[in-house]
């Protein structure tokens, strides 16, 4: 039994780590420079185009520098965080970075949050970072430029797949699709307990249980996915996709510079100035 109890560490360690969610936000920042137009943000801005319009944006200057936003929502907008609930208002901090001539504003995700038409805060917030394309133009209007992410997977994976980039391996192994990564913990566990006899199996047990049944909803699970069948490219896709919001700010910063147009090419909204002393 000595030797049964030091794998058991091990195993819970891979079952957390295999199991567990993943933030949707980019886990590193930018290594860029702040941008000279970030001063120009600085005011109101109406959403005149794209999924934002009818919604005013009102940048301002933090102490520390950090571009605050606050934003606010024509009636019954969805909010991001709580499906069936609307958002009134939204606040975040993001900061305005450029390299040669793209700017990116780089939202910091656990500063978002969404309010109702009561000041009542919904859910709560993200970990890492969000990053959209900004373009001001000679007029005085602005563009937002979202991200393609399965874009960005395919570029990335083009530019560094004979690089020799590495990464943690726990961050590539949860970028595995759920029924993958319950597939994998289950081929585990089988391999650990399908010599065992009783006895022995029900002290492992026993020494994994939380006393909360997790153990057996797992196995449950497990059981659940025997003939299951998945889509091979989807989960491929996703994978590349989700490998990229782990790159490194340097790896991360090339690809958003060598290729701007291609992985910035989600959805736009187009601002424009709020005429001054209008409500």
């Amino acid at each position: 039994m000595v030797e049964l109890r030091k794998r058991t560490p091990t195993l819970g360690v891979f079952l957390l780590a295999t199991l567990g969610l993943v933030g949707c936000g980019f886990e590193h920042p930018l290594n860029w420079e702040e941008s000279p137009a970030a001063d120009d943000l600085v005011g109101s801005w109406t959403a005149t185009e794209g999924t934002e319009a009818g919604s005013v944006a009102r940048v301002s200057r933090e102490d520390d520098g950090a571009l605050r936003f606050e934003l606010t929502y024509p009636e019954e907008t969805p909010a991001m965080s709580e499906p069936g609930k609307y958002k009134h208002r939204a606040t975040f901090r993001a900061d305005l970075l450029r390299s040669e001539a793209v700017d990116v504003l780089q939202i910091r995700a656990q500063s978002y949050k969404e309010f109702d038409e009561r000041g009542v805060s919904l859910c709560c917030s993200g970990t890492g970072y969000q990053f959209r394309r900004m373009t001001l133009s000679p007029e005085g209007g602005l563009t937002v430029q979202g991200l393609d992410r399965g874009m960005l997977g395919k570029v990335a994976e083009e530019a560094f797949a004979n690089s020799g980039l590495k990464m943690d391996v726990q961050a590539v192994t949860g970028c595995l699709g759920d029924e993958l990564k319950l597939s994998i913990s289950g081929e585990v566990w089988r391999a650990i307990t399908e010599d065992l006899d009783a006895k022995v199996k029900a002290e492992l047990v026993a020494a994994l249980d939380n006393g909360d049944d997790s153990l057996d909803e797992f196995e449950r699970g497990v059981e659940k996915l025997d003939g299951l069948e998945v889509d091979p490219y989807k989960e491929l896709a996703h994978i590349r996709s989700c490998i990229a919001r782990h790159l490194p700010s340097e790896s991360l910063g090339e690809i958003f510079l060598l290729h701007t147009d291609l992985v910035f090419s989600g959805d736009i909204d187009r601002y424009a100035p709020e005429t001054p002393g209008a409500p």
